[in-house]
């Protein structure tokens, strides 16, 4: 770390012993990690605890932060700061427990989304033991939110309490990010394009993700909330790790009722609460996402792709390609190398 600079930062990080967290600017080529992130800046801390990576982007009205974490050992992190904090928060790799102001610590769940306001910061972040984390956030202005409160009552009474300084959840229950939501994600992060388009194209993630947030919210439930027990929240999220785990094996919803021991009906209503899309639409788009990692990261034929994506042969694959992303697999990939 020598001749690293100091990073000025309104919050103040210190572990459970009470040792001071020093985050410097810059992040050691050692420390680098998969994505590139143009026009982040990058800010990273080291000790006896691991290592930690942030990357920021300032923007108009918002801020991007995608942080990564790589924990040798059990650790608690306690960050406070006089600065009010209105953001949408996604674990992506949580293994995290978590609390505000000395409330009980909750286990965060991957990829559960929450979009929440706090008067001031004061939080702690525990890891019970050596593990990988990764937290994607935007933190948005009082500004930006009220251009979206007439077309959203929830928002509105959301800001309302903001404004009083109360700190406030306008998700209010566990959600988790939608197919879309996760696709915009990992776009965002994987940005490559020009740079001097990076500006104009984290701008319009920005606002999609926030008109995708409040999609999700905008619905019954934020009257009417509905209410499902821990073993059907958990067979949807057992189901959604089965379409995941191998794409080259299909399930049928009934495969999948069966393993989860989960009605059918419930099990399809459950996941389309959490994930906000059918079992169907989910497994498809997830397909194709890895169906695009594999173009971009390998030279495997098309017809492998297609195989390893579940799709019988690669005239399937190219026409759910083309209807999604609007080209070929193969001029994506000549596109995209």
């Amino acid at each position: 770390m020598e001749g690293s600079q100091v990073a000025i930062s309104p919050l103040e990080i210190r572990t459970g012993d009470g040792d001071r967290v020093t985050v410097f600017h810059g992040f050691p080529e050692t420390l680098r990690k998969s994505y590139g992130l143009v026009a982040f800046d990058s800010m990273y801390a080291m000790g006896d605890f691991g290592h930690m990576g942030f990357h920021h982007y300032p923007g108009n009205g918002f801020s991007i932060w995608h942080s990564e974490y790589n924990i040798s050992r059990a650790v608690d992190f306690l960050s406070r700061g006089e600065i009010a904090l209105l953001e949408l928060s996604i674990p992506l790799v949580a293994n995290i427990h978590s609390s505000w102001n000395g409330n009980a610590s909750e286990f965060v769940q991957d990829e559960q989304f929450e979009l929440s306001y706090v008067p001031f910061a004061n939080y702690k972040n525990s890891f019970k033991e050596a593990c990988d984390c990764r937290t994607f956030d935007i933190h948005y202005s009082r500004e930006y939110l009220d251009r979206f409160a007439g077309s959203c009552p929830a928002l509105g009474h959301f800001l309302e309490k903001v404004d009083r300084g109360e700190p406030v959840s306008l998700t209010g229950h566990k959600r988790l990010i939608s197919a879309a939501m996760k696709r915009l994600v990992l776009d965002m992060l994987s940005f490559n394009m020009l740079d001097k388009l990076a500006a104009y194209f984290y701008e319009a993630g920005a606002l999609m993700m926030l008109t995708l947030v409040l999609d999700r919210i905008h619905d019954a439930t934020i009257t009417r909330p509905v209410k499902y027990s821990d073993h059907e929240m958990q067979s949807a999220a057992v189901a959604r790790n089965l379409l995941i785990a191998d794409f080259s094996e299909k399930y049928s919803i009934r495969d999948l009722s069966r393993k989860t021991g989960t009605s059918e009906t419930k099990l399809q209503l459950v996941f389309k609460h959490l994930y906000g899309t059918t079992i169907f639409e989910y497994a498809q788009s997830a397909r194709l996402d890895f169906a695009k990692q594999l173009l971009l990261d390998t030279d495997i034929p098309i017809q492998s792709v297609a195989e390893r994506c579940g799709y019988p042969d690669n005239s399937n694959l190219t026409a759910a390609f083309k209807k999604r992303f609007g080209c070929s697999p193969e001029s994506f990939r000549t596109k995209g190398k």
